[in-house]
């Protein structure tokens, strides 16, 4: 293609057989593959045939042709599109993409958990060190959430920020207490530096409070039940936790 379309290329090549012309090589990739995917391959090939169009399959069978600049412009779009429904702190997807893929995860009928992870004691640390701070410690609190679940969890694990110091973890049943443990246990031993040793005398140590829902457990699930289930069972469970044992109550 880069022959053809130079300044010349046309008059020098047009009679020429295709042979003398085509490299042989070509970049096919199926119809399935992610767009990024498809990106990385195109942008690795060689200078000179980098923007050739790639040959679309679908099992095996020939669909069409792509251009590569048709690729990108795509790719930039869903990145903006992303960009504006991220959290603009933390850069995580936020309530819209988690309500698109909770409905689109339900409506497969797939087996779904969310894991509802927040900040304790957060209010303490915005008024007692400054907003500034509590930013921080949001975008850190963030990092060690996502670092978490890449250890332990799968791909599909969907991480997000639905604001405040709310952050929620979309997953199957089967991976949910597993990624409960490991989400407490990663902010625990990993925040016990994020905060100096006056900071830490005045608010404590940054920990976070997590609890899960199976949507099998709700009559109607959907993100607004399954986000709603989740901050009444973390409610009990601070209740719960704060309160003296029973022998201690008159």
């Amino acid at each position: 293609m880069a022959k053809l379309s130079g300044l010349y290329g046309n008059a020098i090549y047009r009679t020429r057989p295709v042979a003398r012309v085509a490299t042989g090589a070509m970049l096919a990739v199926d119809a399935a593959t992610p767009l990024e995917h498809a990106v990385r391959r195109a942008t690795a090939r060689p200078a000179e045939s980098r923007y050739d169009p790639l040959v679309v399959t679908d099992g095996g069978r020939y669909v069409g042709l792509v251009a590569v600049a048709q690729l990108l412009d795509h790719l930039n779009d869903e990145a903006l599109l992303r960009a504006r429904l991220s959290h603009p702190l933390t850069g995580l997807p936020g309530t819209p993409l988690l309500e698109t893929e909770t409905a689109a995860r339900l409506a497969a009928g797939a087996r779904l958990s969310l894991i509802l992870a927040d900040i304790d004691r957060f209010r303490d640390y915005n008024d007692l060190l400054g907003l500034a701070r509590g930013d921080e410690l949001l975008r850190l609190t963030a990092r060690l959430v996502g670092e978490a679940v890449a250890a332990v969890g799968c791909s599909d694990d969907l991480v997000a920020h639905i604001g405040g110091d709310d952050f929620v973890v979309l997953t199957t049943p089967a991976r949910a207490r597993t990624l409960c443990a490991a989400v407490a246990a990663h902010v625990a031993a990993h925040g016990r530096g994020a905060l100096s040793g006056s900071e830490t005398e005045t608010v404590g140590r940054l920990s976070v409070s997590v609890v899960s829902v199976d949507a099998a457990e709700l009559d109607a699930p959907g993100y607004t039940s399954l986000v709603d289930a989740a901050a009444r069972r973390k409610r009990a469970t601070v209740r719960a936790r704060n309160e003296p044992p029973a022998s201690a109550i008159a």
